[in-house]
């Protein structure tokens, strides 16, 4: 077990999952103290402190954040980093909204598994899924490339013709944007058929 306390005579022996712990724990306990008063500022504190800590997260191994929640996500690739910016509001939250944000939750989570990747790919599929059935779709040859990926490599319906010996750290990523770019270009309106 690594000792933990003082944090400035152990952080060099941290390991990462207690490093991020720690940067978690501190963002829940952190204020700002007001010098006139006795009086503290939660949340200018905890956003002092996430602007510092995400200083050194977005260098650190694959670049990490941390969100307003107080939990430390991957940032996403260089050039997508509006995906996660940008909302998406619609009319059905419950369909569409919520399904969305808890795949992207899921899916940039630090110590996120295969396992974990794969469901957040299998809700923004499922999100796809109901546009589709909802007639709002990329254009025919496009929506069925989509689709193919969907349903023939082992996301979603477990069959033996799926195609399954890819390298999921790779393509996981790939599919996970794709998904998410096509539901964020669904919703804006840019491509609709019928």
């Amino acid at each position: 077990m690594v000792n933990i306390w003082p944090i400035e005579e152990n952080i060099e022996g941290y390991d990462e999952p207690t490093l991020f712990t720690v940067i978690e724990f501190l963002y829940d306990a952190v204020s700002d103290p007001n010098s006139m008063t006795s009086s503290y500022n939660d949340e200018k504190g905890k956003e002092e402190y996430r602007m510092e800590i995400n200083d050194f997260l977005k260098d650190y191994d694959r670049g990490y954040e941390l969100s307003g929640d107080g939990e430390i996500l991957e940032i996403a690739p260089t050039g997508l980093e509006h995906i996660f910016e940008e909302k998406i509001q619609t009319d059905d939250p419950e369909n569409i909204d919520i399904r969305i944000q808890d795949s992207i939750a899921k899916y940039r989570k630090y110590g996120a598994t295969l396992s974990d990747k794969k469901d957040a790919i299998r809700g923004l599929a499922d999100v796809l899924e109901f546009l589709k059935d909802k007639k709002i779709t990329l254009p025919s040859k496009d929506d069925n490339d989509l689709f193919n990926i969907i349903n023939g490599f082992d996301i979603r319906h477990h069959r033996r013709i799926q195609k399954s010996g890819y390298d999921k750290d790779i393509w996981y990523d790939w599919m996970f944007y794709t998904f998410l770019a096509s539901i964020h270009v669904l919703i804006k309106g840019k491509w609709t058929e019928k």
